[in-house]
C-alpha cells in the first residue's frame, strides 16, 4: 500500500549528472511496449525489475552515471537502504516512513515496498533467433612449430661460383684459428675484422703495443655497447650502421703525433708497394688475394694499425663484417680504384667472369654493378642468390628471383616488403609475362586487405582480367560509405558508359546528412582524378561532370552545417569539373569559415562521462570510418554498430580481441582456446568472415597492414603473413626475456623486453618498413612500473607526497624530466587502484574519484605534456578497454557501454549496445 508523507519536499527533482541506483518508468508516460523496451535497453547483469500498477522499477546491480535532464526514465538515488527520486535533507529523510521506494510527486513523497510489486523476468522478452550457433574447435592436438619459410642465404660467393674460386688454404685455417684465440683472450666484440682487411700475425708487437695503450678507452666504449641479436629468418636481418670505435680514433691521433705513426705508416706502405707490384707484373691471381677493399667505411670500426693478411680464396662474404680499415689519402684511393677497375676490365676481356665479379663486389664495393654484370652474362641464378645474401633493394631481389623461376621466394619477399609497385615497372618491358603474373599476385593481395579499388587499378592494365576488375568494382560500390563514393569516381574513369544516373547509391550519397564523410571522400577522389588525368575522353568527362554536379549542393550544405570543411580552391575545381559556367559565375569569392575546434587548444579540459550501460558485454573495439565501430562480444561474435549503437551487421565468429587493419577495411578476430588462439579474418567491405585456424603466441600487435602482422613467443619475434597460413616473412630470436611493451610510431617500432628472473630489460628498436635494426640498449633496472612512450622513450612511474601530505603520481622520462600529473591524490590503500594506459601519442591516467568512479585524465605527448586535455569518468566496477587509432578514441566495457571521441576536435558521443 502506498503511503504519502505530509511534509513537502523542497527539491523534488534531480538535475545534471547523478550517480543513480535505479530508474522508474511511469505507466502515465509509457505504454507497456515502451516500458519493456526501456527496461531491456537499460538492463545490467545482475539487475532487478519490478512491475506496479502505475509503472515499472529497474534497480541496477551497480550505480550508473546518468544525465538526469535527458533521461527518459525517472532517476532514483540510493538514500540509506531506500530509493528516492529527489535529493532529501536530513529533516525530510527523518519524516519519511520506512519503505523501499520513495517517489516524489507534487512535492509529496509516495512510499512503497518492493514486495508490493511483481518481479519481472526479462529473459522471456529476449529474441535470440538472430544469434548464430558457433562450431566448437578441437584443441586437443597441439600445433606443430612453424617451419622455416625461406632457406638460409649463401654465406659467400664461393658457394655460388663453385670451382671457379680456389678452396681455402691451410694457411687461411691457421690464420682464422689464431684470430679466434685472440678474440677469446681479449673477450671483446670488435676483434672480427672485415674480409680483405684481416690482421696478419706478422708485426704483432706493434699491434699489441697500440692495443694495450688503448685499453682504457676501449673499456669505456664497451660498457655502453649494445648487444646484437641473431635472426632466424630466411632473409638475414638488415645490418645497422657501424660507428668507428672511439679507441681506434684515439690511437690514430696518437700515432699521427708520435714516432709510432711513422713506423705503422712505413709498414703499411711496404705492404701496398708489394700489392701494387703484383698488379704491375700481371700476377692478378695473387694480387687479388692481397688487394685492400675500397669504400668500406660503412663497416669500418676505425684506423687499422697492422697490415692485412693474404686472402686464401677469392670469396665474397654475405655481409662485410665490421672491422678496422686502412685510411688512404684521396690520391692513393683514386689510384687504387683505377688499378682495380683496370683489373676488372682485363678479367672481363679474358672471360674470367667469376674473378671480375669478385673485383666489382669485394674490392670496388660495387655490388649492384656486380649483379648487373652477372645478369648481362646470363648468370641469373647466381645474381638472385647474391642479391638476397647482400640484402639489396626488394625490387631487385624480386625481379631476379622471378627471372630464375623461384616464384615462391619472390612472392614471399614482395609481400613482406610490399614492393609490387617498384618491381613490376622493372620487368614490364623486357619480361611482360613475369610482370603480369606479379601484377595478379598484387591484385589478390590488395583484395585480401580490403583495398578493392587499388586492386582494380593494379589489374586494369590486363585486358583479359577487366571483367574480374569490374566485379571488384561492384563489390566496392556495395560496401557503402566512402568506399562506395570513391568507387563511383573510379567507374566514371574506367567504365564511364556504365555509370547509371538512376543508381540507388547517388540519392543516398547526396541527400543523407549522415553521409558527409562519403561526400568528402568523393570530393578527394575527383580532385585526385583532375590532378592525375587532366586530359580525359569525352565519355570520361561527361561521367565526371555528372558526379560533380550532384556533389556541389550537398557539399556546400555540409560546410554551412559544419559537418565538413570545404576549401574555396576545391570548390572552384569541382565546379570546373561540372562544366557549369553559370554556377562558376555565381561562385562567391570566399566561403564562410568554420570555427576551429581543436582539443589541444581548448581553454579548459573537456569533461566526458560514460554512457548508460547496455545489454551486451563488450570485450574490445576498433574505430571504423563514418562513426562506425567494430565490437568484440566474445563467443557471441563480432558486430559493427553506428553512432547510436544500432547493429549494422555482425560476424558469427568468436571474438575476444580485435586486430584492425590500417585501412580499417579488414580485421582479425582472436578467441582464446587454452594456450592457443583461434583467428578469423573479417572483411568489413564484403561482410565475410574467414577462419584462419589456430596459432600459438604470447604477444601480438593490435593492428596490422592487412597482410603482415607482428606476433611474438617467449623465444622469438615474428612477422607473419595472415593470408599465407601465417608463414613468417621475418623473425628474430634469442630474446633475452618476454615482450613487456610494444610501440610503433612513425617509421620506427620499439620492443621492451624484460627478463623477470634477472630483473633486466632491453629496448630493441627497428626502422620500418625494412625492419633494419637501429639499436639494442640495456635498460636500467627499476622496481617501478614503466610506460613505453612514442619514439621508444621509457617513462618510470613512482609515488611521492605533496606539500599537504597527499600521495601523488610522479612520471619521469629517460632524460630525467619528471612531472606530477594534475590528477586526484591517492590514499596509500589505493596504490593498486590507479590506471595507466599508453595509446599512440596519448597518456591516460586513471585515479579513483569516489568509491564507484574512476576518473581518466588525458595527456598528449607534446610541449604541454603536463596539461590535462580531457577527463572521462567511468564506473570503477566495469572492465574497460580503450584504443586510439589516429585521432579516434574508442572506449568500451563489459557492461555494454560504447564511447567514441575525435581527439582533434574534442567531439564525443556515447551509446548503449543492446
Amino acid at each position: 500500500m502506498n503511503v504519502s508523507s505530509s511534509a513537502p519536499i523542497r527539491r523534488p527533482l534531480l538535475s545534471g549528472h547523478q550517480l543513480i541506483a535505479a530508474l522508474w518508468f511511469s505507466a502515465e508516460r509509457f505504454d507497456n511496449g515502451q516500458r519493456i523496451r526501456e527496461l531491456v535497453s537499460h538492463w545490467q547483469n545482475g539487475a532487478r525489475a519490478y512491475r506496479y500498477d502505475d509503472g515499472d522499477l529497474l534497480i541496477f546491480a551497480a550505480p550508473a552515471h546518468v544525465d538526469c535532464d535527458r533521461s527518459l526514465g525517472w532517476p532514483l538515488l540510493r538514500v540509506g537502504t531506500a530509493l528516492c527520486s529527489a535529493v532529501l535533507a536530513k529533516d525530510e529523510i527523518a519524516a519519511l516512513p520506512v519503505a523501499d521506494l520513495h517517489l516524489v510527486r507534487g512535492a509529496q513523497a509516495q512510499s512503497r515496498q518492493l514486495a508490493q510489486g511483481s518481479r519481472l523476468a526479462l529473459q522471456a522478452w529476449m529474441d535470440v533467433d538472430r544469434y548464430g550457433l558457433l562450431d566448437t574447435y578441437d584443441c586437443s592436438q597441439a600445433l606443430a612449430p612453424p617451419a622455416a619459410d625461406m632457406p638460409s642465404p649463401v654465406q659467400d660467393l664461393r658457394e655460388v661460383l663453385g670451382d671457379a674460386i680456389p678452396p681455402p688454404s691451410a694457411e687461411r685455417s691457421e690464420f682464422l684459428a689464431d684470430m679466434a684465440r685472440r678474440r677469446q683472450q681479449a673477450r671483446r666484440p670488435d676483434a672480427a675484422a672485415a674480409p680483405g682487411a684481416r690482421q696478419s700475425s706478422r708485426g704483432s708487437f706493434w699491434q699489441t703495443l697500440l692495443q694495450r695503450l688503448a685499453m682504457p678507452a676501449r673499456a669505456a666504449q664497451a660498457a655502453g655497447h649494445a648487444h646484437s641479436g641473431h635472426s632466424h629468418a630466411g632473409v638475414a636481418p638488415r645490418a645497422g650502421p657501424i660507428k668507428p670505435q672511439a679507441w681506434r680514433n684515439w690511437l690514430a691521433r696518437l700515432a699521427n703525433a708520435t714516432l709510432l705513426g711513422k713506423m705503422v705508416g712505413r709498414k703499411q706502405a711496404a705492404y701496398l708497394r708489394r700489392m701494387m707490384k703484383m698488379f704491375d707484373e700481371g700476377n692478378l691471381q695473387e694480387a687479388l688475394r692481397h688487394a685492400v677493399p675500397l669504400d668500406g667505411d660503412l663497416n669500418s670500426t676505425g684506423q687499422a694499425f697492422d697490415t692485412p693478411g693474404r686472402r686464401d680464396s677469392l670469396s665474397l662474404q654475405e655481409q662485410r663484417a665490421a672491422g678496422p680499415s686502412m685510411m688512404f689519402d684521396p690520391t692513393l684511393n683514386a689510384h687504387l680504384r683505377t688499378l682495380y677497375r683496370q683489373s676488372f676490365e682485363k678479367l672481363d676481356r679474358a672471360g674470367r667472369i667469376d674473378e671480375a665479379v669478385f673485383v666489382l663486389a669485394e674490392l670496388l664495393n660495387a655490388r649492384q654493378e656486380a649483379l648487373d654484370y652477372l645478369e648481362k652474362h646470363g648468370r641469373l641464378e647466381q645474381a638472385a642468390r647474391l642479391s638476397l645474401a647482400w640484402d639489396c633493394a626488394p625490387a631487385t631481389i624480386v625481379r631476379l628471383h622471378c627471372l630464375v623461376g623461384d616464384w615462391k621466394r619472390a612472392i614471399q619477399i614482395v609481400r613482406r616488403d610490399d614492393a609490387f609497385a617498384q618491381a613490376i615497372p622493372q620487368m614490364q618491358e623486357k619480361w611482360p609475362e613475369a610482370a603480369n603474373r606479379l601484377r595478379m599476385e598484387w591484385a589478390e593481395m590488395l583484395c585480401a586487405r580490403g583495398d578493392w579499388l587499388e586492386a582494380v587499378e593494379a589489374i586494369w592494365p590486363l585486358p583479359e582480367e577487366r571483367e574480374r576488375a569490374a566485379q571488384w568494382l561492384c563489390l566496392a560500390e556495395r560496401a557503402g560509405g566512402g568506399l562506395s563514393a570513391r568507387a563511383l569516381v573510379k567507374r566514371a574513369m574506367l567504365l564511364p558508359d556504365t555509370l547509371d544516373p538512376q543508381s540507388d547509391l547517388l540519392p543516398t550519397l547526396c541527400e543523407d546528412p549522415a553521409a558527409s564523410h562519403a561526400r568528402s571522400e568523393m570530393l578527394q577522389a575527383l580532385l585526385l582524378v583532375q590532378a592525375q588525368t587532366p586530359k580525359k575522353s569525352g565519355a570520361q568527362q561527361s561521367a565526371i561532370a555528372r558526379l560533380a554536379n550532384l556533389l556541389i549542393a550537398p557539399l556546400l550544405e555540409d560546410h554551412v552545417a559544419q559537418r565538413a570543411s570545404l576549401a574555396s580552391k576545391d570548390l572552384k575545381t569541382l565546379i570546373a569539373l561540372s562544366g557549369d559556367a553559370l554556377l562558376q559565375a555565381d561562385l562567391p569569392s570566399k566561403l564562410p569559415s568554420m570555427p576551429a575546434r581543436q582539443l589541444s587548444e581548448a581553454e579548459r579540459a573537456k569533461e566526458w562521462f560514460a554512457p548508460e550501460p547496455g545489454a551486451m558485454p563488450l570485450l574490445d573495439a576498433a574505430a571504423l570510418d563514418e562513426d562506425r565501430t567494430l565490437l568484440a562480444l566474445g563467443e557471441s561474435g563480432a558486430l559493427v554498430v553506428d553512432r547510436r549503437g544500432r547493429t549494422l551487421f555482425r560476424f558469427a565468429v568468436p571474438a575476444d580481441l580485435l586486430v584492425i587493419a590500417k585501412n580499417r577495411r579488414s580485421a582479425l578476430a582472436l578467441a582464446r582456446r587454452d594456450h592457443l588462439w583461434r583467428i578469423s579474418k573479417l572483411d568489413l567491405a564484403t561482410r565475410h568472415a574467414t577462419d584462419l585456424g589456430m596459432l600459438a603466441f604470447d604477444f601480438h600487435a593490435r593492428d596490422f597492414d592487412g597482410t603482415n602482422w607482428v606476433i611474438a613467443t617467449r623465444q622469438e619475434i615474428r612477422v607473419v603473413d595472415v593470408d599465407k597460413a601465417f608463414s613468417a616473412h621475418w623473425r628474430v630470436g634469442d630474446l633475452p626475456g618476454s615482450i613487456a611493451a610494444y610501440q610503433r610510431f612513425g617509421t620506427q617500432e620499439h620492443f621492451l623486453i624484460v627478463d623477470h628472473e634477472r630483473t633486466a630489460a632491453q629496448m630493441w628498436s627497428y626502422a620500418l618498413p625494412s625492419r633494419r635494426l637501429i639499436a639494442r640498449n640495456d635498460v636500467a633496472d627499476s622496481d617501478s612500473a614503466r610506460i613505453l612512450a612514442p619514439r621508444g622513450e621509457l617513462i618510470a612511474v613512482g609515488f611521492e607526497r605533496d606539500n599537504t601530505g597527499a600521495r601523488c603520481l610522479r612520471l619521469t622520462n629517460a632524460s630525467g624530466f619528471s612531472w606530477v600529473p594534475p590528477v586526484s591524490p591517492l590514499d596509500p590503500a589505493q596504490d593498486d587502484q590507479y590506471g595507466l594506459r599508453q595509446e599512440e601519442n596519448w597518456l591516460f591516467v586513471g585515479t579513483p574519484l569516489d568509491a564507484h568512479t574512476l576518473r581518466w585524465t588525458l595527456f598528449a605527448y607534446d610541449a604541454s605534456v603536463s596539461v590535462p586535455r580531457a577527463r572521462l569518468d567511468w564506473p570503477a566496477d566495469a572492465v574497460m578497454t580503450l584504443r586510439v587509432a589516429g585521432s579516434d578514441l574508442v572506449v568500451v566495457d563489459t557492461q555494454g557501454r560504447l564511447f567514441r571521441c575525435d581527439l582533434k576536435s574534442g567531439e564525443a558521443w556515447g551509446a548503449q549496445v543492446l
